[in-house]
């Protein structure tokens, strides 16, 4: 594991700094979206146990900067209600994300951000997070990371350094993003 991922931070110090970059690089609209999606709706769904069409929507906006989502509203609100319930009832990491990578337009870096809100546990695995921990070597894509055993292989890591740091894993996560961001 050590070989696939390198970390860019020395302290929980650091850590921090960077999560500060992360919210002056947002603009006040996703700065604004992302507050309302973690004190407003995933509070409403942990008490639903599932995902309208409408909460999952503004997840999926936040994740994607916004990007078309033609291929999201495919989806009908009972299948996003049917599926996002399975990740409830279900303890198998496996299934949490396999199951909401079968809605459309559903990716693994949008999933993995559900699993992220909701539980907390989950690191987003996404381009900025991988190629902040120097995972991509130059003849990958970030495509070649979006399997199960190596999801499993991050989700590990980033754990193990939140516990490090002492810190969650929201504010890693941030701080991996801002940490990319600035080298752009």
């Amino acid at each position: 594991m050590a070989k696939e991922f390198k970390i860019p931070f020395k302290s929980r110090e650091q850590v921090l700094r960077f999560e500060k970059q992360y919210f002056e690089s947002l603009n006040c609209r996703w700065e604004k979206l992302e507050e309302e999606i973690i004190k407003k709706i995933i509070p409403e769904v942990k008490k639903q146990e599932f995902f309208t069409k409408e909460q999952l929507k503004k997840v999926y906006i936040w994740k994607t900067n916004g990007r078309p989502i033609r291929r999201f509203e495919g989806n009908s609100n009972r299948d996003i209600e049917s599926v996002t319930a399975i990740i409830f009832k279900t303890t198998s990491e496996h299934i949490r994300l396999e199951a909401l990578k079968a809605l459309e337009g559903i990716s693994f870096p949008v999933a993995s951000s559900i699993l992220h809100l909701v539980f907390g546990n989950y690191p987003i695995m996404d381009m900025r997070a991988l190629r902040a921990l120097s995972a991509l070597t130059p003849k990958q894509t970030v495509d070649d990371w979006y399997t199960f055993s190596r999801w499993m292989k991050y989700v590990s890591f980033c754990r193990s350094q939140i516990e490090q740091f002492k810190i969650s894993m929201r504010q890693f996560d941030r701080a991996l993003w801002a940490y990319d961001k600035c080298r752009d």
